[in-house]
């Protein structure tokens, strides 16, 4: 799967300004390790998908993405590892594991300049069913002038619209949030796209 010998890694990044600067620092460290990045998802060995919990929306929007990756992944590319990244991962640490085991790891707020171990370590296995959850309890990392990092050139755009969902309360991640995120949904229930 790696071309040329060296890993393919696409990232989704969902969420704030914050959640940008944490994906163009784990994309620095992807780079500084020889890895490739592509904007392509099918074209990756590794997907990282860095999420958001902030707001319930957010919340929703992560599950659907991660759920739309594994779903594509089922059915397109069944050796591509995909990793969750961010809030969400960090602030469901406990939880996510056993409710999404189709992710192949799970990485917080202090693992993002370990990134590129990480995909070595998975990508070097075989087929394992269990998901590895690398988030530590109460993250410390704060990144400095020497952290490398990937900056866009250009102004982000905006994403394309996704399912409007009940939004799950934000006390708790309850196991009916990861089903309901799963269902289809219509053309109806779409978000209108600004004018």
């Amino acid at each position: 799967m790696p071309v040329d010998g060296k890993t393919t890694v696409g990232l989704v990044s969902l969420g704030c300004a914050k959640n940008l600067i944490d994906s163009e620092i784990m994309i620095g460290h992807l780079q500084e390790a020889g890895m490739v990045m592509t904007p392509e998802p099918e074209l990756a060995d590794v997907l990282i998908i860095n999420t958001c919990s902030f707001i319930d929306q957010a919340k929703m929007e992560s599950i659907n993405a991660i759920h739309e990756a594994v779903d594509d992944r089922e059915v397109s590319r069944p050796r591509q590892k995909i990793i969750v990244a961010g809030c969400l991962s960090q602030r469901f640490s406990k939880e996510l594991p056993g409710l999404m085991p189709e992710v192949d790891a799970f990485i917080g707020l202090d693992q993002i300049t370990q990134v590129a171990p990480v995909i070595r370590d998975l990508v070097g296995k075989d087929e394992d069913p269990h998901s590895e959850n690398f988030v530590t309890a109460s993250p410390q990392y704060i990144p400095d002038y020497d952290t490398p990092r990937f900056r866009r050139n250009t102004a982000p755009t905006s994403r394309s619209p996704r399912a409007v969902i009940t939004p799950v309360p934000s006390a708790s991640f309850p196991k009916s949030a990861v089903n309901t995120a799963r269902a289809p949904s219509s053309p109806s229930s779409k978000r209108p796209r600004p004018s």
